[in-house]
């Protein structure tokens, strides 16, 4: 089982680096080619950082502006703008055409870690195809109360872009803004080469890799980027680590000795290897695209056991007093560890429903068929159910760790208590807080699969 656990770290690591070091590759190509364009077609959410601005809603042919008031700001999904090889903005503004032309944008280029922000001058936006060439404007740098006029071409490299729009005129006519482009303007051939970026955790080599691009732009280097652990390729060692945990569990003797017990046995082996495909195939693009179309059918996969299963979970069998206490001991711990932020509450009430989900499957719906049916121990089930929860996280090291220990203490809490709302709290707060008081180079993000 613990060398399961070990196969599942290694395959994480190097799944993420083989990942990132084919990224890298395609993007040098394209560099050197001078084809590595920057588009926004504005169609679905994933364009937009969604939790910002106003005045905008995304529309199947574009994104609808009230222009009087619309603020949006673009996703780049870890994409950079140097300015010196990115000159020119292309968009479609679509208004209708008796309507006069009075709407005004001004652009807020940023390299957010920097703290310094570029504000262009203000822009007339005409009907039809709109072209801005970026190295014509003066831009105002402003960084806390300094501001002072720059040149494109001094601005470093870039990674958020915010639009405000305004009109003088008072209109009730709405816009609708579509395929942002911003080209390369000529190929690039200066590839720099250094040594390989390593890390302990994916997620430190993550954080190294972010900053990395932060300060050097698209100066990239040449693959490998990364270094993995081992020779072996990921998926090799991901089905190394299943067949490892499918057969710590067939030559394991159950606890209840039944002809049915046997039988149910084999349903174990099954559940195993249903995580195994979900957890690989959130390594792929496939399923990756079909949830983010899709929400509603990871609502439903997770919703189904807490309805069918709610007879079971309803009404706890104990008040486990002690998941409580150790709960809220870990909870004032972490708290003072994340210098005593409050943050983490606002996210409270929408967690607490998600870690009810998880925690049904978790503990009645698994744990109880391991433990009653397959006829397995307390500690064994806690530790399988501790491998799964864990597995589910990658490439998340860091998180596979967590959940490792937390799959298991919660599977044993459900098990010995039998109190869906004990775990239920204790991972809503755990988890929020673990996030709030990890530093960022350990945690890095708490994004799994292909958003990690």
């Amino acid at each position: 089982m613990l060398l399961a656990m070990v196969l599942f770290w290694f395959s994480a690591h190097d799944w993420y680096v083989t990942r990132i070091n084919l990224q890298q590759q395609q993007l040098i190509h394209e560099l050197k080619q001078g084809g590595h364009d920057l588009t926004w077609k504005l169609q679905d959410l994933h364009d937009l950082v969604a939790g910002f601005g106003s005045g905008w809603i995304l529309q199947p042919n574009g994104l609808q502006i009230d222009p009087k008031k619309a603020e949006i700001s673009l996703a780049f999904n870890d994409r950079f703008i140097v300015p010196d090889l990115y000159q020119r903005l292309r968009f479609d503004w679509t208004e209708n055409p008796a309507a006069p032309e009075s709407t005004h944008l001004q652009l807020e280029f940023s390299q957010v870690d920097l703290g310094v922000y570029y504000y262009s001058p203000t822009i007339n936006v005409k009907k039809g195809v709109n072209q801005i060439n970026l190295s014509e404007l003066s831009w105002n740098a402003r960084k806390g109360q300094k501001n002072e006029i720059t040149s494109w071409y001094q601005l470093p490299t870039l990674n958020t872009l915010v639009w405000r729009f305004s009109q003088q005129k008072k209109q009730t006519n709405s816009a609708f803004l579509s395929d942002i482009k911003i080209p390369q303007s000529k190929p690039w051939q200066t590839i720099n080469q250094s040594p390989p970026l390593t890390a302990k955790l994916s997620n430190q080599l993550r954080e190294q890799w972010q900053s990395q691009r932060l300060k050097q732009g698209l100066i990239l280097k040449s693959p490998p980027v990364m270094q993995a652990y081992v020779s072996l390729p990921p998926w090799l060692m991901f089905v190394l680590g299943v067949l490892s945990l499918l057969a710590a569990v067939k030559i394991y003797q159950p606890s209840i000795q039944s002809p049915q017990a046997a039988v149910n046995k084999n349903g174990a082996l099954i559940v195993i290897a249903l995580v195994a495909v979900v957890a690989a195939m959130m390594q792929t693009r496939l399923l990756f695209a079909v949830l983010e179309q899709h929400v509603w059918i990871a609502t439903v996969v997770f919703m189904m056991p807490v309805l069918l299963l709610v007879k079971r979970w309803l009404r706890p069998k104990n008040h486990a007093a002690v998941i409580w206490i150790i709960t809220l001991l870990t909870v004032g711990l972490m708290f003072l560890l994340s210098h005593s932020t409050w943050a983490f509450v606002g996210d409270l009430p929408l967690y607490l429903l998600w870690a009810l989900a998880q925690q049904v499957i978790l503990g009645p719906l698994v744990s109880d068929y391991l433990r009653h049916k397959a006829g397995f121990s307390v500690l064994f089930v806690a530790l399988i159910c501790g491998v799964l929860f864990a597995l589910l996280h990658m490439p998340n090291q860091m998180l596979m760790l967590a959940t490792f220990f937390a799959g298991m203490l919660w599977s044993y809490a459900w098990l010995r208590y039998q109190n869906i709302y004990a775990n239920a709290v204790s991972h809503a707060l755990l988890a929020l807080l673990f996030y709030q008081s990890m530093p960022a180079h350990l945690l890095g993000t708490a994004r799994v699969g292909l958003w990690f």
